[in-house]
């Protein structure tokens, strides 16, 4: 057992001298070829450097030669900084010096532009010797010729007076002649002309009857136009939204638009029976009531009852229109005359306050024309006769009292001033095709309540002009809404409310 045990170490001891050798040999195996590659690349960088040397050598010797050719002495090549006392700085300098003026960059270049210049100077210097040489000889040939030409001339004179007699004698009686033809033609020409004078009178008698035709047919053609409007009585085609819920008690109606149309509180609208309303729209016989928008959600609003102008109420499916408000764009419009909206003959204001009812809507006004019955444009800056805008929506006319019953004489002239304003800016909404309304269909159809508006301290307590932006509509009132809510409530056969709103004024 001992003996094995020897043996088994000797054998061990033996693989492990033999793997110690194999390493060491690997070890100065791959220690060689890196000593190899690294001798090699120190050879091949030495070369290079050398090159490298050869070459800056051999460009200190170029850049001294063209030194010494252009007469730079300066040592700084200058490429950091090419200023004064550098080769480039002073090469800059004589290229500057020597400019032809075609954007040269380096001395070559200069010097072939100059004696390119200077060899077409030589050229143009030769080129003038010859012609000059040519027009002396044109010279010395011209000269010869006027002297031949002179004697010719005195020859040809000399003959000329000697006929002279004899052509002055046929020239006479072609004058004559002539005088005779002459008289003839004037007499024709007298005649033509008091004939062509008879023609222009009944032409112009022609003219002025066609002028007269033509001012009746425009008048005629005018008072058409304002008959057509004074006759139509359809306030929309296309309405703006509808009543979706409505709670009587508290004379409140709920909207199928909202902030996804560009609704604002404030907004007021018309109401048209749904029943009475065809496909091509709606008229004045129509005509229900006023709402006033108090606050806005996404997709519905909730408004007030400002006005009930019928013996039907308001109900669930009435449509609503506003000339002031569409979705999605601005309306602009016209005024002319005095603005009272709530008829109490005071005027004071009132152009303001539509200004902002206009606001609330979206709408704006293009041109208006004063109290003062000056043209003013919709920043209310005076512009005399500002063309009616194209793009205007409606021209509305407003009252303007008779001058003649008028005996403040700045008033009646004002009142002048308006009259012949409203008359040109009405003749520019025909010829532009603008609707022509009058203040009171604008305001009906604009849900506008042309009554007087008068709030009661302690009465109302939540009287509100302006509409709640804050507030929160509750699209399903629920409880609060009567026990009578009916779509056809008030109509024939349904159950009357005795109690109706007290908006409710079929009068108003």
């Amino acid at each position: 057992m001992a003996v094995q045990g020897k043996s088994t170490g000797l054998t061990v001891g033996l693989i492990i001298a033999v793997v110690i050798a194999l390493i060491a040999t690997v070890a100065a195996f791959l220690f060689y070829r890196n000593y190899t590659q690294n001798e090699t690349r120190y050879q091949t960088i030495q070369t290079e450097k050398d090159n490298v040397q050869r070459v800056n050598e051999t460009l200190r010797a170029e850049r001294d030669a063209i030194k010494t050719s252009l007469g730079i002495t300066a040592s700084d090549t200058g490429l950091q900084d090419e200023g004064a006392g550098t080769v480039l700085g002073e090469a800059k300098a004589k290229i500057a010096a020597l400019n032809t003026g075609q954007g040269e960059t380096n001395i070559v270049s200069v010097a072939e532009n100059l004696s390119a210049l200077l060899e077409q100077e030589r050229i143009k210097t030769g080129s003038q010797a010859l012609d000059i040489a040519e027009l002396r000889r044109q010279i010395n040939a011209l000269e010869s010729k006027y002297s031949q030409e002179a004697q010719q001339y005195n020859a040809a004179r000399m003959n000329a007076l000697a006929d002279k007699n004899d052509v002055q004698t046929s020239a006479d009686e072609r004058v004559q002649a002539e005088q005779a033809r002459r008289q003839e033609i004037e007499d024709q020409l007298a005649a033509t002309k008091a004939e062509l004078e008879e023609t222009k009178e009944q032409m112009a008698n022609q003219t002025d009857a066609l002028n007269e035709q033509i001012t009746e047919y425009r008048l005629t053609n005018t008072r058409l136009i304002r008959k057509l409007a004074e006759i139509e009585t359809r306030s929309f085609t296309s309405p703006d939204g509808k009543i979706v819920n409505l709670q009587r008690s508290t004379d409140t109606v709920y909207l199928n638009i909202g902030s996804a149309q560009n609704l604002r509180p404030g907004v007021t609208f018309s109401v048209y029976d749904k029943d009475l309303v065809g496909p091509t729209g709606g008229d004045a016989s129509a005509l229900k009531g006023s709402i006033e928008v108090l606050s806005v959600d996404e997709q519905i609003s909730e408004a007030r009852i400002t006005e009930v102008t019928t013996l039907e109420p308001l109900s669930v499916g009435d449509l609503i229109f506003s000339p002031a408000w569409s979705p999605g764009r601005k309306s602009t419009f016209a005024f002319v005359g005095m603005i009272d909206l709530d008829g109490d003959g005071n005027t004071a204001g009132e152009r303001d306050r539509l200004r902002r009812i206009l606001n609330d809507a979206g709408a704006e006004i293009s041109v208006y024309v004063d109290d003062e019955g000056n043209w003013v444009d919709g920043d209310g800056d005076p512009d005399t006769n500002q063309p009616l805008d194209v793009n205007t929506e409606m021209l509305v006319l407003g009252t303007i009292p008779d001058p003649s019953e008028v005996s403040d004489p700045a008033r009646k002239a004002a009142y002048t001033r308006m009259r012949l304003a409203r008359e040109e800016i009405r003749s520019q909404a025909e010829r532009n095709g603008i609707a022509v309304k009058t203040l009171k269909t604008f305001l009906d159809t604009m849900g506008v309540s042309t009554t007087r508006r008068r709030f009661v301290p302690g009465d109302d307590p939540d009287f509100n002009l302006r509409g709640d932006r804050n507030r929160q509509i509750d699209p399903d009132p629920g409880s609060g809404t009567s026990g009578l809510f009916s779509p056809n409530r008030g109509r024939l056969g349904s159950e009357i409310d005795p109690q109706p709103s007290t908006r409710f004024n079929p009068q108003r």
